[in-house]
Order: structure tokens, then sequence, then C-alpha cells
């Protein structure tokens, strides 16, 4: 499965970025990351490509998981190079003007892949670790 950047994803992450200004001092607490998500998914499900959906982004604890369903096709179906896809949301997230602030307070974003009927093919996670290298 190829992966290139999309213009929905600056879509999708200048809003993250948006709402997590206006949001007080803790960045990454459950609440304001609930609250970010939130306004994200008022506009999930979007096509990010020709075949991938953004389905739904999931707050967690000074993380926000970003579900991404790949709509031709079923697991067994999908030959995915999860080196290459994790090296690219690397590249991707540390190199983003509005995703990179919200790494260096410490809130990781977690990339997972599911199949045309949802069901579980990977994910990855890309943190302030990831970024320092």
């Amino acid at each position: 499965m190829g992966y290139t950047r999309m213009k929905h994803y600056k879509l999708l992450f200048s809003m993250l970025l948006i709402t997590s200004l206006a949001i007080a001092s803790d960045w990454g607490s459950r609440e304001n990351l609930t609250t970010a998500a939130n306004d994200l998914n008022k506009n999930l499900p979007m096509m990010v490509d020709k075949i991938t959906e953004a389905f739904v982004v999931t707050p967690r604890d000074h993380e926000l998981e970003f579900s991404y369903r790949v709509v031709t096709l079923q697991a067994s179906e999908i030959d995915l190079n999860t080196n290459g896809v994790k090296s690219d949301r690397i590249n991707y997230t540390c190199s983003t003007p509005t995703i990179r602030p919200l790494i260096d307070r410490g809130i990781s974003m977690r990339y997972s892949y599911y199949d045309k009927n949802r069901i579980f093919i990977f994910s990855t996670l890309v943190n302030k670790s990831d970024c320092n290298k």
C-alpha cells in the first residue's frame, strides 16, 4: 500500500492544532485530547486518497489514534510494508509544523490501519523519541 502525504492530513492536523492551542496548559490530558478528537471526528469519515478512508480519531492518555480503512481490500489481500509506513509516518509527523509542537509536548500519534471490513491490520506509534533521533 503506497502512502503519500495528502492535503486532507494537513486539514485534519491544522484543525487539531487550532483546537489544542485553544485548550489550557495540559495538552496531553484525556479531557483535552477528547475535545480535539471530537472536533476532528466531525469531519470524518473522509477519503484521504483513492483507497484510504480516515474514519475515527480516538483519544488516549497522551496519545491520539488515527484510524484508517483500506476501502477496496480485505486484510488477506494487503501486502503492507510496515517498516515503510512507520518510516513515512515518522518523517511526516516529525516534520509537519502543525503536528511537531504536539509531539514535543509529549503527545504521541498512533496510526492504525484496517481492511474494508474494519478488521485490524496493523498500527504504528510515533512519539517524541522518534522525532529526536
